[in-house]
Order: structure tokens, then sequence, then C-alpha cells
């Protein structure tokens, strides 16, 4: 684990909000489905931070509107909010 990447663990940690362990468990890429140890859809990797994660852990999407809200679907990383689809 490089320095950066520790220093968001150590301080998400600290905040110690369920949000913020879910973003801790998308740095270190620990699933959001605890009985199969895997994400619930396909996985992401964002080109920002590396967090890993799935439509079910994203930090926001409109993925399943199809297009209804917005002329671009979007899913942002829930620790950096980058927009993994761009």
């Amino acid at each position: 684990m490089d320095k950066k990447l520790r220093r968001q663990v150590e301080e998400l940690l600290r905040k110690g909000s369920s949000r913020q362990l879910g973003r801790v468990a998308a740095l270190l890429g620990v699933a959001c489905n605890p009985e199969t140890h895997t994400h619930y859809y396909s996985e992401y990797e964002c080109p920002n931070c590396g967090a890993i994660f799935c439509y079910a852990c994203c930090g926001g999407q409109n993925v399943d509107v199809g297009n209804r809200y917005g002329a671009k679907e979007y899913m942002n990383c829930p620790v950096c909010g980058t927009n993994v689809l761009a």
C-alpha cells in the first residue's frame, strides 16, 4: 500500500461513520457482498484513486434510469467522486 492510500485509509477510519467505512472498503478493494465476498455487480476501478466498487456501492449514478435525467450516464467513485464512465 502506498503512502497516499495509507493516509486516506487512516483518515477515513478515524472519521468512523458507515459511509467512511464504505469508502475504506472501496480503497482496499473489499467487496460489498459479505456472503460471497464479491461485488453484487460488475466491478469498476477508479482511474484517479484506485478504489474498486460496483453499482451497489458507488458514490452516485444514473445508470438505472436509461438517460432519463441526463444525456450521459455516470457512476461516481465512492472515495473521490470521479466519474468512471466518462
